[in-house]
């Protein structure tokens, strides 16, 4: 049981990023190299979680192999994103009703990052 002062709960289903930026949290005590879980364990152990929403993030969550998987096949989440993936095949792919809208106004159920010296603003900006 999830205590009811916790508001905000995170998952990182990678650490691996593909903007490798200097600053990054994850550079740090060897977080990249460890083994990844697969989707269908993700989901197992997510649902068993009676939390909403759970945010996916990483590294850049959209690296994991079974991404699609798993946000096809869990409801109440959201996503934190650096948004290099390609955008077309999201939209074709995720089924919208799984995430999770209960914060607004405060921030919406797919969040983008931007990353000094590693986005570029304007692309970032049009794509979001």
């Amino acid at each position: 049981m999830i205590p009811k002062e916790i508001n905000y709960l995170e998952v990182y289903l990678t650490f691996r990023c593909n903007l490798n930026c200097d600053y990054c949290i994850n550079k740090f005590g060897g977080l990249k190299s460890r083994k990844e879980i697969s989707g269908e364990e993700w989901v197992s152990g997510l649902e068993k979680i009676s939390f909403q929403p759970i945010t996916l993030g990483g590294g850049e969550p959209s690296l994991h192999k079974d991404f699609f998987y798993i946000l096809n096949n869990l409801s109440g989440i959201d996503l934190l994103t650096n948004l290099q993936f390609d955008a077309d095949e999201f939209i074709d792919k995720v089924n919208p009703k799984n995430f999770t809208f209960s914060y607004k106004p405060f921030y919406h159920s797919i969040r983008v990052s931007y990353h000094v010296g590693k986005s570029n603003p304007k692309k970032l900006i049009n794509k979001t």
